[in-house]
């Protein structure tokens, strides 16, 4: 019997269809259900249309101390009331794993920052403000990706021995919340612990029943990351044969995410387990207990504030100027403007909006407001080719200023590439701003202006452009 369903966003149109569509799954069993989404603000977020969408846990990491703790609360709150009013119990946020210059896991915007202390209050602030707006939360990915040097949506991550006093430095920021604020739900991650006797997280018993239950005594939800995942599939012979030994290890929830087909053969072997002896009867019990608990606790939430402001407000004052040498800024208006994005389509033709150019969309519409003239969309292809380095420089070289925004360079070759040849043929005129990877700035020439966003969210995309034009009020 399924106890709880996981939201994705190819089930979701807008917000008025997800409560109606939880209504209608809430219809079609006796027994409450638990349902769940991920809503973390930033760049994962399953439902957009009509729903409180902010910029990420990164911009929430960047901005001053004296704001940082209250506005995290405030966008858990406005985030958890959202979610109350479609029907939805559990969010599965924040993230807390701790990032590293080294992390290749996608956290790039994800995570709070590097400095456990932060990371701490900042989930701490958020988890209370997902309860004032009436909603439970998720603390993720135990024990921390952040020291992890591969994807587990792919593979499976292995800490090297040597990283082995950063990865507890990640482990211990999770022991610190459930000490401290006791979040609702955790949720584990697919990787092998450091060590010849690393083990692989989600089917061991020691780590999630004897330390997190045991030792650490932690009451609230445990569910695995999809075991689909090729961390977790590729692991233990196929995602059914992950699904009992998760189970046996003492997950509550045991996400099959994707696939029909696996769904019931995970359903039927779980079932088998328990006839057979293979899985504790009573801590099944206790696990059907918990999850129904947290399903039953649904309570009205505090209204939230202004979400369209509170999102602007955190992308102005999470925005930063890292470097100006040549003192560009502020850029004069009527300047002729080439913005090089990495990308596949336009945002800048009749501004039309898609779901692949809402974002930069904001930053032309807001150009040409400011400005008085439009900005040239410059694309640049993911890992291009010579010629269309060649195209992206002959399309900048009549603009009185250049802005490249590269994404994630260290592992895209021709965007280095068209960095260092930019640096040689338009130095005077050249600005890079970082807006996924705050590492990409450590590419670009160190004669350019250089600006940080720590996000890519339509607000940010806004907030730079008011910046390049000289408008900062945070």
């Amino acid at each position: 019997e399924a106890r709880s369903v996981i939201l994705f966003g190819r089930n979701v149109q807008d917000a008025n269809q997800v409560r109606d569509l939880v209504a209608e799954i809430r219809g079609l069993v006796p027994w409450p259900l638990l349902i769940a989404v991920d809503q973390e603000g930033g760049a994962v977020n399953r439902i957009e249309q009509g729903a409180f969408v902010s910029p990420g846990a990164r911009a929430l990491g960047a901005l001053p101390a004296n704001l940082a703790g209250r506005l995290a609360r405030q966008v858990g709150q406005a985030i958890g009331w959202d979610l109350s009013r479609m029907g939805i119990d559990l969010n599965l946020a924040p993230v807390v794993d701790l990032f590293h210059e080294q992390s290749r896991t996608g956290l790039e915007l994800r995570s709070f920052g590097s400095d456990p202390d932060l990371v701490v209050r900042l989930a701490g602030a958020f988890l209370a403000g997902q309860r004032d707006g009436g909603i439970a939360g998720c603390i993720k990915h135990y024990p921390g990706l952040g020291v992890a040097a591969a994807d587990p949506h792919g593979e499976l991550p292995r800490i090297p021995e040597e990283r082995e006093p950063e990865f507890e430095e990640g482990r211990e920021v999770f022991h610190r919340l459930i000490e401290g604020i006791a979040p609702a739900a955790l949720m584990t991650t697919h990787l092998v612990t450091p060590g010849r006797g690393g083990e692989w997280i989600t089917g061991s018993r020691r780590e999630v029943h004897d330390r997190l239950r045991g030792a650490w005594g932690f009451a609230g939800l445990i569910l695995a990351d999809c075991l689909e995942m090729g961390g977790a599939a590729l692991c233990r012979g196929g995602t059914v044969k992950a699904v009992v030994d998760a189970a046996r290890a003492g997950h509550d929830l045991l996400p099959v995410c994707h696939t029909r087909g696996l769904q019931r053969e995970a359903a039927r072997a779980l079932d088998a387990a328990l006839r057979h002896g293979d899985l504790d009867a009573q801590e099944h019990a206790a696990s059907v207990a918990r999850i129904e608990a947290l399903a039953s606790s649904h309570r009205p939430g505090v209204p939230a504030p202004d979400g369209e402001a509170l999102s602007r407000r955190i992308a102005r004052a999470a925005l930063r100027v890292v470097a100006d040498p040549a003192h560009l800024l502020p850029l004069a208006p009527g300047s002729r403007l080439a913005v090089i994005r990495v990308g596949q389509v336009s945002a800048s033709e009749g501004l039309e909006e898609t779901p692949g150019d809402k974002a930069p969309t904001a930053f032309f519409r807001r150009w040409r407001e400011m400005a008085g003239r439009g900005a040239t969309d410059v694309l640049l292809p993911p890992r291009a080719g010579g010629e269309d380095i060649e195209r992206c420089l002959a399309g900048v070289m009549e603009s009185d200023h250049v802005l490249f925004c590269p994404r994630n360079a260290a592992e895209d070759r021709s965007q280095r590439e068209l960095l260092r040849r930019l640096g040689r043929a338009v130095p005077g005129r050249l600005l890079v701003c970082a807006m996924r990877d705050d590492r990409d700035l450590a590419l670009a020439p160190p004669s350019v202006a250089q600006l940080l966003t720590h996000g890519e969210r339509p607000e940010q995309w806004e907030v730079l452009a008011e910046r390049l034009l000289g408008y900062s009020r945070a």
